[in-house]
């Protein structure tokens, strides 16, 4: 679990990399960096489901750590909005 309180999130995949490697749009969150060995591999092995499951595994696990940190922020906001 992360702590973002403290910390800033950023990009670790520039836009340009992700046009150039026409990542869809619905991808391109702060996980882009994992998707992009995750479909390179699936490219390499014309999609055969038990040839990259590390890849895909830590796509997943950072796609659920970054939705459970949003619905904390909002939650926090909602607090905060209470408060005042």
């Amino acid at each position: 679990a992360i702590d973002m309180s403290t910390t800033t999130r950023e990009m670790k995949v520039s836009a340009k990399e992700l046009d150039d490697a026409q990542v869809p749009l619905h991808l391109r969150d702060f996980c882009a960096h994992l998707y992009l060995p995750l479909r390179k591999c699936r490219l390499d092995t014309y999609f055969a489901p038990w040839k990259c499951v590390k890849e895909k595994e830590a796509w997943e696990h950072c796609e659920v750590e970054d939705f459970m940190l949003r619905v904390k922020q909002k939650e926090r906001q909602k607090l905060e909005k209470m408060a005042k």
